[in-house]
């Protein structure tokens, strides 16, 4: 009994989302944001960039507008990814409700670098 108590409570701070991050996911963005139990929305937009295949930085933030507001009339939160702090500071301008301000590629190569750069005895690290 006390699992099924303590299973109850960790569900009561449970979120449930989705990523959206191809052409196909933007397509079926209302089938998704309708989802029964569904919190949020993260559009991928590095990955949704590559789906979208020669499209410009325009046709890109036409499709990640569409999915927040599709997302946003289904009375969802919806993030998006973004590459750098200024990008984050323009998507939450433009109404994503949550940003991720760099991805794992380039913290990792960041913290590589930076480690290099520590062990060879550089100033700047």
């Amino acid at each position: 009994m006390h699992r099924l108590r303590a299973m109850r409570q960790a569900d009561q701070h449970v979120a449930l989302g989705a990523l959206i991050e191809t052409r196909r996911g933007v397509d079926n963005a209302a089938a998704i944001c309708a989802v029964p139990g569904l919190n949020f929305v993260f559009i991928g937009a590095g990955d949704l960039a590559l789906s979208l295949g020669d499209a410009d930085s325009a046709a890109l933030a036409s499709h990640c507008a569409r999915v927040r507001d599709t997302a946003h009339a289904n009375g969802l939160t919806c993030g998006l990814f973004t590459g750098n702090a200024q990008a984050a500071r323009q998507a939450l301008d433009d109404g994503y409700d949550m940003v991720v301000v760099a991805n794992d590629i380039e913290l990792a190569t960041s913290g590589f670098s930076q480690a290099m750069a520590t062990s060879r005895g550089e100033a700047d690290a």
